[in-house]
């Protein structure tokens, strides 16, 4: 990131003259020489036999002494050094704290700090109460008002910056809002320093909250880095905020299915936790709209504990639905944006078919095909090539007996996706490969791909190799290793409903990358180099960078292929419920094709019903329409979105070349708040989607001033920890210092100049001439 240009210092120009001496000659020695003179010139005038007064001898004796000194001197060397500086003005810099967290209003409980704060803001006890004031809105006030900082550029350079996870020059104080979605306290620091490339800084004032949440520096890094400088630099820290835990309600998540069936009692499952609400009882409100579907009331148990409730509601119609979850505003609660969160469910009439082949039945299958089996809105059927003809393959509690593999067009239609597990091509024969390319190219259906020794390594000259999402390459199976390895989520995939294990982003992340509490890694994997245009890249192998699960549109399908076969290796901590989910949301996303084939035109979606401040929203509508010939639709449509406290605006999706039927295109959560995405239909009708924002758990997890950090590096780098109050006073009594550079350095001998030549016969006539008069000769 560019900071601002430096400015040229105001430079001041000063002299220094320095008498030194050639000689080699010790002290002591030349004293005892001028000593020794003292004692002759007193002899020689003491046994003067003329009758001048002494006063003339004593005249005549010192001028005589002075000759002496003049020649001692030249015998010395005499030399003048001319030293010529420049005299520069320190630094003194600021930085202050731009991130979300400054945006917290702050309930001074201390009365007399409360009174502080209200003096300096000019505000009324009354108004104080209305309003609730933000520690950006001190800063801007301290900034704004100071009679101080305008003088002090008299005396020094100034610099201010602003700071959140990157540090940004601030060319011309001007009003500051807080947006930054992390704080790097140190690290700013240290490139403050760095940026004045060398300049004495007179000290650095920090305005912050001192939460600091990124970077590679600790305040300890920072402080040393500050004090080890040629001219250590204070550190004045300005803690912004209280140490007071807010009292807060958050909806922290919900957990529900993503479809169900219509009549079937669903359950939603919330997740709540507060601070300063123990023992109150407060209600939880299922929504649709503003239709009430369920209600409970929760006592709030103890104090940053998980606390969870169920709701369950029963959908008659089939539709899909925005259920939302809320938490009413309570008494002295610091904010409501986390008092909501939403959910999509699509309610359908009838179960999800699928059908799992496999050939062996290796650990994968055993667990894939419970999961598949005991899921209540899932209608399975599952294959198992190398059984016994008697052997009787598992299958869902209603799900009809089947002989093998669909053989017609007829026998593929009772499904609605298909999951292939490790099966020759050979065994799978080039008729139901077919049937399989047509039921999702022409019918919309669904195909998931899991990997080993066959799949899919021999497909790629196979009526199959379209429907892969990747290129197969002939393989070496490089993807074995001694030590667990683990994989990375793309920024497609942090967003992807097939990827979304938790309802909260960072969490979600945490959960597929962290080595420690994450989900356990894999020992194999089938190694992939590219994939095929179109395809989105769900997750890559962490150090590698090796595709390892990807999706794609086939024609009116989808398509999902996996390179890892050991998922149910993440039962070994979490049993069924990642495990479940996860492949849950697999079918679910393959299938969609047809699960949303019937009678309905328009489908307009985003892809997750919350985002983090920053992130990108994918937006999808897809318009069946069998009157309209695809080619005859418009490479655009137009969508209206509005977010919060904003204005409404469109946008264009474009036309998905793999996919005909949709149009996609992306938003940004530039804004904390509830946003609403519409599209109006042909019919005149409208149709929208709505979405939550939240600020980023990092700067919204913990909000209290931490005067710890902030007091330890003033402490350690000599400065002060100061009150906003005391901000002014401080820099009333603050004097910069100033640096002297020597710019050169000039010698003049003063021994081997005429004007010393000339002082010394001019001493001599002197005391000739007065001894004539003193008729001394």
């Amino acid at each position: 990131m560019l900071l601002f240009t430096l400015a040229a210092n105001p430079i001041q120009e000063a002299t220094d003259y320095t008498l030194k001496w050639g000689t080699s000659l010790p002290p002591w020695l030349i004293a005892l020489i001028a000593f020794l003179f003292v004692c002759w010139v007193y002899g020689c005038y003491r046994q003067e036999v003329a009758t001048s007064s002494r006063t003339v001898k004593f005249f005549l004796g010192s001028l005589r002494w002075i000759i002496l000194l003049v020649l001692l001197a030249i015998l010395c060397e005499p030399i003048l050094q001319k030293q010529f500086s420049e005299i520069s003005k320190s630094y003194v810099v600021f930085l202050i704290d731009s991130s979300l967290s400054m945006n917290t209003p702050d309930d001074y409980q201390n009365a007399e700090e409360r009174k502080e704060i209200l003096t300096l803001l000019a505000m009324e006890q009354d108004t104080a109460e209305k309003t609730r004031i933000s520690r950006m809105q001190i800063v801007n006030h301290l900034l704004a008002k100071s009679k101080r900082l305008p003088a002090l550029k008299d005396e020094c350079e100034l610099r201010f910056f602003t700071f959140d996870k990157e540090l940004s020059g601030l060319p011309n104080l001007q009003k500051l809002e807080a947006n930054g979605e992390l704080t790097n306290i140190y690290d700013s620091m240290v490139k403050a320093i760095d940026s004045l490339q060398g300049k004495r800084i007179a000290a650095i004032f920090v305005l912050s909250d001192g939460q600091h949440n990124t970077g590679r520096n600790s305040w300890q890094q920072a402080a040393e880095y500050a004090k080890q400088r040629e001219f250590p630099i204070p550190v004045y820290t300005v803690g912004i905020g209280t140490t007071t835990k807010k009292r807060d309600i958050i909806l922290a998540g919900v957990e529900g299915p993503e479809i169900a069936l219509v009549d079937d009692k669903v359950r939603f499952d919330v997740e709540i936790r507060h601070v300063g609400y123990s023992g109150e009882t407060v209600p939880v409100y299922l929504k649709w709209g503003e239709t009430r579907l369920a209600e409970e009331m929760v006592t709030l148990q103890k104090e940053d504990e998980m606390q969870k409730v169920a709701l369950y509601h029963t959908f008659r119609i089939p539709d899909d639905y925005q259920i939302t979850v809320v938490i009413p505003e309570q008494a002295g609660e610091f904010t409501s944006e986390n008092n909501m969160r939403q959910h999509n469910i699509k309610i359908i009439q009838q179960k999800l078919k699928v059908l799992y082949v496999e050939n062996l039945p290796r650990w994968e299958y055993r667990y894939l095909r419970n999961a598949l089996i005991r899921d209540e809105t899932v209608q399975a059927n599952t294959w198992l090539l190398s059984a016994d003809k008697e052997f009787p393959q598992d299958r869902s509690k209603n799900a009809p007996s089947i002989s093998g593999l669909p053989t017609t067009k007829e026998e593929m239609a009772a499904y609605h996706c298909v999951v292939l597990g490790d099966v020759p091509s050979e065994q799978l024969g080039e008729n139901f490969m077919k049937l399989l390319v047509d039921f999702i190219k022409e019918e919309g259906g669904g195909l998931a791909f899991i990997p080993g020794l066959h799949n899919p390594a021999e497909y790629w000259d196979t009526p199959l190799a379209d429907l892969l999402p990747v290129i197969v390459e002939q393989p070496d199976f490089e993807g074995s290793f001694d030590q667990q390895q683990r994989l990375r989520l793309t920024p497609e995939g942090k967003l992807h409903p097939i990827m979304r294990l938790m309802s909260n982003n960072d969490d979600n992340v945490q959960l597929w990358e962290n080595e420690r509490d994450g989900l356990p890694g894999f020992y194999w994997y089938f190694p992939v180099s590219q994939v095929k245009p179109g395809a989105t890249v769900l997750a890559v192998h962490s150090s590698r960078r090796k595709p390892l699960m990807v999706t794609q549109f086939y024609g009116k399908g989808k398509t999902f292929f996996t390179a890892l076969d050991e998922s149910w290796r993440w039962r070994f901590l979490y049993g069924d419920r990642y495990f479940y989910r996860f492949w849950g949301q697999v079918v679910r996303h393959v299938a969609m094709g047809l699960l949303t084939s019937g009678t309905r035109k328009y489908y307009l979606r985003v892809d997750n019903t919350q985002y983090t401040l920053g992130e990108v929203v994918n937006v999808v509508l897809r318009v069946r329409d069998p009157n309209t010939r695809q080619s005859d639709r418009p490479g655009e449509w137009e969508i209206f979105y509005k977010i919060p406290a904003g204005e409404d605006e469109s946008k264009k999706l474009k036309k998905n070349p793999n996919d005909p039927d949709s149009y996609e295109g992306s938003l940004l959560a530039s804004r904390i708040g509830n946003y609403k995405v519409w599209i109006k239909t042909e019919e005149g009708k409208e149709l929208n989607t709505i979405f939550h924002v939240v600020a980023p758990t990092a700067e919204t997890e913990n909000t209290k001033l931490n005067e710890d950090d902030l007091k330890h590096i003033a402490k350690y780098t000599d400065g002060k920890y100061l009150k906003p109050y005391e901000l002014e006073k401080f820099l009333s009594q603050l004097t910069p210092d100033t640096q002297k550079i020597t710019s050169f350095v000039r010698e003049e001998l003063l021994w081997d100049t005429p004007s010393l030549f000339w002082l010394l016969v001019g001493l001599f006539t002197l005391e000739w001439i007065l001894r004539k008069l003193a008729r001394m000769l």
